[in-house]
């Protein structure tokens, strides 16, 4: 390159830098210019209820961004930046394209409406949500129809606007303001508070003036002077004093109280009411546990067993099934944990032993009674009081203290209990009679063994006589045989002795036997096989042998239709008397060693009876006397008894007397018969 080209080139490049260093320079120029063309953004109002985040400034063309984030209960309808609706991204962002101008920024938004809670009345509104400005309707409807809404206020400051006030249904309007709006209703009458106060054992129930229903402490009011109902509740057991104290003057309204039956309110129910005073009050209830058996050693817990029959009428435990609490109140409770599941209480009474219940105080569909035993038992009969019927009643053994169980049945139909408690060792026999709910309280005296789930015999006794005799085998059913009425001890006129247990086994002067016996006759087989007969008389305990006869006989049949009869104690009449011996009750059919007496009248045309029984008779050679032994008759008074006849044998056997002056009609203690010689009863053989 020569000098000459290389000048060119360096102008030229001194050239192209100039011109570089010029176009850098306007870029620059351009660019300062640009960074000062910005317009300003700004709010047209502030707002509590919202907060706005945006930039100041933009330049003209730049994508503006707007976050609104509303309160609680607010919701944001719109922004708008010169009255142009900004572009939503979401709930609470938005954006716009910034104008070659300032602009401001506005934001609509709705807010929730709702009625203040209260305990007056119930309202509603036509919209849950409104925008600033528009027209709410509420609706209020007072608790009771005949209060009055006089005012509403939004916010407690914008008054409402009544529209209409019908009987039950209060109509208001208001503009809405920014934000939530809270309506509040205003009662023409100032309601004062009703407080209960009452402790564990009691409780007070309004029936009316109650404003919020659902909950036992419900809030409750009144308007002065008028009625307040009430009643009050409390545990069994317990009294209860009621007291309506003013809450500011501390006054004791209690004396303004009174007792309102169901007619005199418009509750139709038995109450206690008063007038509400120009105060708010409170109604206290204070409950004292009664003492009405302190002291008393019955009272207490007890557990026990129910009496039933098992698979072999036996059965024995020593897990309770039944529980029972007879407190120092009055008051009892009782669950069982058996096939029954009892769970029932009431209020019970205890006099000379005897347990029973008070029906007004029945917890339940079932009671108690029963009687309280020695060495700490008691006898418990539970009871359907709905359906108080033999079949639906219960009975229990129940004892204070731990103790094994045994219940012994006659039959399977377990009418009649034998029951043994083995507390600590010491034990208890009881019999129970379901038909009579009764209990007897036995004692024992074991011939074998020592208890009555063990093999076992026992004689059983009560009030110091003979009662049943027990025993048992194991894998077998109790045998229980019942002592008959005729067991004691009988003298003869010479002084002869004859024992009979009840169970057929009697001594006789000594000598050990078996027996049976007919009505009052006693057939005796001593251990040899010698038998002996006696008739017993149970009224005096005496004894006659029986000999027999083998002279002195009887006709068949002995009758009189000229018996002296009494009616109504007064009128004699002639009455018919007829005895057949060796024969059944209808006189047709032959039966050795009985006989049958019937002693009829005539009244109004129709034959009475006044005596009819079959029983063995006995004939004394000695004396001349024939026994019809344990004859039913009259006492001489509404009573009937069993007696021997005694009547004596005429020389030639064909006329018979009685011995007593009087035999009494079975049917009533004014007609009766004379006997002796007023009415002889001659022989039909003879007769003819």
């Amino acid at each position: 390159m020569n000098l000459k080209t290389s000048r060119i080139y360096k102008y030229a490049a001194g050239i192209l830098m100039a011109a570089s260093m010029m176009l850098s320079c306007e870029k620059e120029k351009q660019e300062e210019v640009k960074e000062e063309v910005t317009f300003e953004i700004s709010l047209a109002r502030t707002s509590e209820f919202y907060t706005v985040d945006v930039q100041e400034k933009a330049e003209p063309g730049e994508e503006v961004f707007i976050e609104v984030t509303p309160v609680e209960n607010v919701f944001i309808d719109k922004v708008l930046y010169d009255k142009k609706s900004a572009t939503a991204i979401s709930d609470t962002k938005y954006s716009f394209i910034m104008p070659e101008k300032d602009v401001q920024i506005t934001v609509r938004s709705s807010s929730v409406v709702t009625i203040e809670e209260s305990s007056y009345y119930t309202g509603k509104t036509d919209t849950d949500i409104a925008a600033e400005g528009e027209t709410v309707t509420v609706k209020f409807y007072p608790l009771y129809s005949e209060d009055i809404i006089a005012e509403a206020y939004v916010n407690d400051g914008l008054e409402c606007t009544l529209q209409s006030a019908d009987l039950g249904e209060f109509i208001f309007t208001f503009k809405m303001p920014e934000g939530p709006a809270v309506v509040k209703g205003v009662m023409k009458d100032e309601y004062h508070v009703i407080d209960r106060e009452w402790d564990d054992n009691c409780v007070i129930y309004m029936l009316d003036c109650i404003n919020y229903q659902g909950t036992e402490k419900e809030f409750c009011s009144q308007v002065k002077g008028k009625l307040v109902h009430f009643i009050y509740k409390w545990d069994l057991g317990y009294d209860v004093k009621c007291k309506v104290i003013g809450k500011n003057s501390g006054k004791d309204y209690s004396g303004d109280v009174y007792w309102s039956i169901a007619a005199e309110n418009h509750l139709y129910q038995d109450c206690w009411a008063f007038a509400m005073p120009d105060e708010p009050v409170v109604i206290k209830a204070t409950s004292t546990e009664r003492a009405v058996y302190e002291g008393q050693e019955f009272v207490g817990s007890y557990k026990g067993y129910l009496m039933t029959s098992g698979e072999s009428r036996i059965i024995t435990s020593s897990d309770p099934d039944m529980n029972l609490d007879l407190r120092t109140s009055g008051a009892y409770f009782a669950k069982s944990d058996d096939v029954n599941g009892y769970d029932f209480s009431g209020i019970y009474t205890v006099k000379d032993g005897s347990i029973d219940y008070d029906r007004e105080n029945v917890r339940g569909s079932h009671a108690i009674s029963g009687k309280i035993l020695e060495n700490d038992y008691a006898f418990i009969i539970v009871e359907d009081i709905i359906n108080n019927m033999i079949d639906n009643t219960r009975f229990y053994l129940v004892g204070k203290n731990d103790f094994r169980y045994t219940c012994a049945t006659d039959s399977e139909y377990a009418t009649r209990f034998i029951v043994e408690a083995d507390g600590n060792g010491s034990k208890s026999w009881y019999f129970v009679e379901r038909d009579t709910k009764s209990v007897k309280e036995l004692s024992a005296e074991f011939i074998s063994g020592s208890a009555l789930a063990e093999d076992s015999e026992v004689i059983m006794s009560a009030d110091g006589k003979a009662y049943l005799k027990y025993s048992y085998v194991k894998g077998g059913t109790p045998a229980i045989q019942y002592c008959r009425k005729e067991a004691g001890s009988y003298t003869s006129a010479d002084s002869q002795t004859l024992i009979l247990d009840g169970f057929d086994s009697a001594t006789y002067n000594g000598m050990k036997g078996t027996y049976t016996i007919e009505a009052s006759v006693v057939t005796f087989t001593d251990a040899d096989g010698n038998v002996t007969s006696f008739n017993i008389n149970s009224g005096d305990w005496t004894f006659k042998v029986i000999s027999d006869s083998t002279e002195l006989t009887l006709d068949p049949v002995y009758s009189t239709t000229t018996a002296w009869i009494s009616v109504d104690g007064s009128q004699r009449q002639d009455g018919m008397i007829k005895i057949c011996f060796n024969s059944d009750y209808s006189g047709k059919n032959y039966k050795e060693g009985y006989a049958v007496i019937k002693i009829t009248y005539m009244d109004t045309g129709r034959e009475q009876e006044m005596v009819g029984t079959c029983n063995p008779f006995i004939i004394d050679e000695a004396n001349r006397t024939v026994t019809l032994t344990q004859i039913l008759v009259g006492t001489g008074a509404w009573r009937t008894e069993r007696k021997d006849l005694v009547l004596n044998i005429s020389a030639d056997g064909k006329t018979l007397t009685f011995q007593d002056e009087v035999i009494y009609s079975t049917s009533s203690p004014y007609i009766f018969c004379y006997g002796g010689e007023y009415s002889p009863i001659v022989s039909e053989g003879a007769a003819q």
